[in-house]
């Protein structure tokens, strides 16, 4: 009888670890159509079809170029202090320029990026370059 009792114990543990382990891998997928050249990072990424993905396990999201295949990884901090529950992804704009800023895939929550050196530049420069916030709606898989 206590065996049986040890071993169901043990087998409840592992499906309960397995389960967090389960969650922990969740990711949350956007794809959008975005109509300029943005920066990630120091990167210039060109206009065109990406998929964005952000998960609460990983301190990264991916920006997937869909045309081109490339991935590239930046740091996100996983939030899900997006008060309206839409699905988007934004962008700070100085003049013509666009820096990723925040990526939302709706009530699942979302990831915001850190600003880059070049945008920080932008923000502290002496001509006073205004921001804009661009926000694009899109549907998550």
């Amino acid at each position: 009888m206590r065996t049986t009792s040890v071993k169901t114990m043990l087998a409840i543990a592992a499906v309960s670890l397995m389960g967090g382990a389960l969650q922990a891998q969740e990711e949350y997928k956007v794809n959008a159509q975005i109509p300029f050249d943005f920066q990630l990072d120091a990167k210039v990424m060109p206009a065109g079809n990406y998929t964005f993905v952000n998960s609460p396990a990983k301190p990264s999201a991916e920006v997937l170029n869909r045309q081109t295949g490339k991935r590239n990884f930046v740091l996100a901090a996983y939030g899900r202090e997006n008060s309206s529950n839409r699905t988007s992804i934004v962008f700070h704009r100085y003049g013509s320029t666009y820096f990723l800023s925040q990526i939302w895939t709706g009530i699942s929550g979302g990831g915001t990026l850190p600003v880059s050196r070049r945008e920080k530049e932008l923000m502290n420069s002496p001509q006073g370059v205004a921001m804009a916030v661009v926000s694009i709606a899109v549907r998550a898989d």
